[in-house]
């Protein structure tokens, strides 16, 4: 087993590689990588990858033009970091121990399962165990295939506001930890929804996302393409800006409260400490 400095670095060299397009480095690395652990599934996907991608190769050394060369190289590049974010969250929720990894843990080997019959909950109506189960499977899941995202955007669609803005919570607080490009559509078909608690869950994910993975954002041109149009909403500018303000505010009021923790309480309890001192010492 690699150990985690390691890891992290090799990890962090296969995405580098990704985002600078180099597929046939990125594979090389992940493959490496895959040969330390025991997931034969993800194991035969990459394998896959690297057979179809040697193909892509050969094709172009044989002069063929292929009009849709380009794009089959940019879902190469994107099932490869799929891969190695499964990869990377299975890792390092097994070596760390926040709260996260912890529930990560404890779901892993059910995870499919609970998350198939958390679909067939009755989305108008669900207990609140039933909510934070699924809140729960969402905000430690890795990256959701193309039937989980279909899966979810139904049972979105189906909710009533108070599930779903349980659900887009969740799905935003799962990208603070891991990107996933299917979480970035779902919130994207949020964004400008009529309810405004909706819309704000969404519009936060957003920024949140595009900020913490900015750069991994460039491998995924259609949802690049996507936010820059929604940039030229103004109803999006204008529900970013209040956001924005808001943040910031909230960014001075923990200034405030840093203060007040490292400063100003640690000197009054100092004071305290001295006139306690004093008082005693008066008495004896």
């Amino acid at each position: 087993m690699l150990d985690k400095n390691t890891f992290l670095q090799l990890a962090d060299s296969a995405e580098s590689e990704l985002i600078d397009g180099h597929l046939h480095g990125a594979l090389t690395l992940l493959a490496n990588l895959l040969t330390a652990f025991p997931m034969p599934g993800l194991k035969r996907e990459v394998n896959t990858l690297q057979t179809d991608y040697e193909r892509l190769l050969h094709y172009m050394t044989q002069g063929l033009d292929d009009p849709s060369r380009e794009a089959q190289h940019t879902r190469f590049i994107q099932k490869a970091y799929r891969a190695l974010q499964n990869l990377r969250h299975t890792y390092l929720t097994d070596n760390e121990h926040d709260f996260y990894a912890t529930n990560a843990r404890l779901l892993r080997n059910v995870w499919k399962e609970q998350f198939d019959t958390a679909m067939t909950l009755p989305n108008g109506s669900p207990t609140f165990d039933e909510q934070d189960q699924l809140f729960d499977l969402i905000w430690v899941s890795a990256q959701l295939n193309v039937n989980e995202e279909r899966q979810l955007r139904l049972y979105l669609a189906g909710a009533d506001t108070n599930v779903r803005c349980h659900l887009l919570s969740s799905l935003s607080l799962s990208l603070l930890h891991y990107f996933d490009a299917a979480k970035m559509r779902l919130l994207m078909e949020y964004a400008d929804a009529e309810e405004e608690r909706e819309r704000a869950r969404a519009v936060v994910g957003l920024c949140i996302a595009s900020q913490l993975h900015g750069t991994v954002l460039t491998l995924y041109p259609k949802i690049c393409e996507a936010l820059q149009q929604m940039a030229l909403s103004k109803d999006f500018v204008r529900q970013l800006t209040h956001i924005q303000h808001h943040f910031c505010l909230y960014r001075e009021s923990e200034r405030l409260r840093k203060k007040m923790e490292h400063e100003i309480l640690p000197a009054l309890i100092s004071k305290l400490n001295v006139q306690t001192i004093q008082v005693f010492q008066g008495n004896f």
